[in-house]
């Protein structure tokens, strides 16, 4: 019989702070991270959600720009904790786990912790050199976070977990659309709308980080604890 779980990984009983505690931390992260820039946004006047990158919150500029660097490096850090976490909980499941987690923890390092560190400064319209420290660390942290499902995706055969396969796969279109959207939004004024495609973005790959953490609520079923 098909196993037709839409949660297909079992956890194994490790120490609650890396698991429940992690879990929550991802939670915390990924829903703390758009209440603060939408929060944020309404302290900046003439700020535009839909127009304007999230990193515009950081920059000398911003009026909230200590804020804004500092939640970045607590979501780098909160993200590190889940990162260690997932892997610990879900160590036997090899070399996926593995690298999954390890992408986790370039994403926090990148688009967290190095985004609060390096704000995406400019002058006359042009980068500073931590601007373009941002855009640097910032998208090799991008790149690490479109490259989880990737990694996973064996992990969810068709044949076994199918709502988890197609779930996996409209995470990568939808995403990877996304971002092609908010790369040329500049370029192209039919979709100039840089700050939404990056929301979009963010929340897709967020909700699968959700789904993620949420395998890891437990580690046990009826009480019993689950064989890895």
């Amino acid at each position: 019989m098909k196993n037709v779980s839409l949660f297909p990984l079992q956890p194994r009983p490790v120490a609650a702070f890396w698991r429940k505690g992690a879990a929550w931390a991802c939670w915390l992260g990924c829903g703390g991270d758009f209440l603060a820039t939408y929060v944020g946004g309404a302290f900046y006047p003439g700020y535009s959600h839909l127009r304007q990158p999230m990193s515009v919150l950081g920059t000398a500029a911003s009026p909230l720009a200590t804020e804004m660097s500092a939640w970045w490096i607590l979501l780098g850090g909160l993200l590190l904790w889940f990162a260690v976490g997932f892997r610990k909980t879900f160590a036997a499941y090899g070399k996926p786990v593995r690298r999954a987690s390890e992408l986790i923890g370039l994403y926090a390092a990148g688009e967290g912790i190095g985004s609060g560190i390096f704000p995406a400064n400019r002058v006359d319209g042009v980068l500073t050199p931590l601007g373009y420290m941002h855009n640097a660390v910032s998208g090799i942290g991008v790149i690490g976070l479109m490259l989880i499902p990737v990694v996973l995706l064996p992990l969810f055969p068709k044949a076994c977990f199918p709502r988890m396969h197609s779930f996996t796969w409209g995470v990568l279109v939808l995403g990877t659309s996304a971002i092609v959207l908010f790369l040329t939004s500049r370029s192209v004024p039919a979709w100039a709308y840089e700050g939404l495609w990056q929301r979009l973005f963010t929340a897709v790959y967020y909700l699968y980080l959700v789904v993620l953490a949420y395998f890891m609520r437990d580690g046990t079923q009826n009480g019993h604890p689950v064989p890895v």
